[in-house]
């Protein structure tokens, strides 16, 4: 007996990158800070008409035994705008015929953007960035950055110009997170600033200035025509040796 499953690679519910809440951060606990972000992440999101991340589905059909047992398989996906992609997907022990998986963050890229724009704040509390691709798109639309002083994260944002940057310690991340929620100035003098800075990562300046390493270390490393004097070195070090 086969078991279909339905996988949905999607992007989360309001927000792109899988959603984020005051909760999420372990912030319900604060007293008033619980309107306050609920303000700016909840009722106001639902308010400016944020809706989820487009959906792209799959039908699977899993064999009894992995069923039971659960599963690691790989899926081809077809984007609305024609290209393919495969994706991984777990499925978990024990699933019921007919089950739905969500494969967060992988919904259609085409609206991220628009769905970026309708925010007010990009708040990351990743500390294992290299180059954090979801906060320059972030900056590209005009969002201040919340994060965490980490590689990739502090070599990104710039604190107190394109957003701010806190230390691991939670009411410090609070006290800055609020601020920026409270102080709608402040939000858009770093929107600018954010918007500003994100066109060093333009991908074709940055292609440029790839490709550009690539050529000087080829440049470096491409043989020598050596003089006879460097030859008859290496002759007699070889001779010697």
């Amino acid at each position: 007996h086969q078991r279909q499953e339905r996988v949905e690679p999607g992007m989360g519910a309001g927000y792109p990158s899988g959603g984020f809440g005051y909760e999420d951060m372990g912030f319900g606990g604060f007293g008033g800070f619980e309107d306050i972000f609920s303000e700016i992440f909840g009722r106001s999101g639902r308010r400016r008409g944020v809706q989820r991340g487009a959906d792209l589905e799959y039908n699977l059909e899993v064999d009894f035994l992995h069923a039971v047992k659960g599963t690691e398989v790989r899926i081809k996906v077809e984007r609305r705008d024609g290209s393919r992609e495969t994706l991984t997907v777990k499925i978990p022990p024990g699933i019921k015929d007919g089950s739905r998986v969500r494969v967060a963050g992988k919904g259609d890229y085409g609206k991220l953007p628009a769905y970026l724009a309708m925010g007010n704040i990009f708040v990351t509390a990743s500390v294992t960035e290299v180059h954090p691709l979801s906060i320059i798109e972030a900056m590209g639309t005009g969002l201040p950055v919340m994060g965490i002083e980490s590689v990739g994260v502090s070599d990104t944002v710039e604190d107190g110009k394109t957003g701010f940057l806190a230390t691991h310690d939670q009411p410090a991340f609070t006290a800055k997170l609020t601020r920026l929620v409270l102080d709608p100035v402040l939000r858009t003098q770093m929107s600018h600033s954010a918007r500003d800075a994100s066109i060093a990562y333009d991908i074709e300046r940055t292609t440029k200035l790839m490709l550009s390493r690539y050529e000087n270390l080829v440049n470096e490393f491409r043989p020598r025509k050596s003089s006879w004097r460097a030859r008859l070195r290496g002759f007699m070090e070889r001779f010697v040796s």
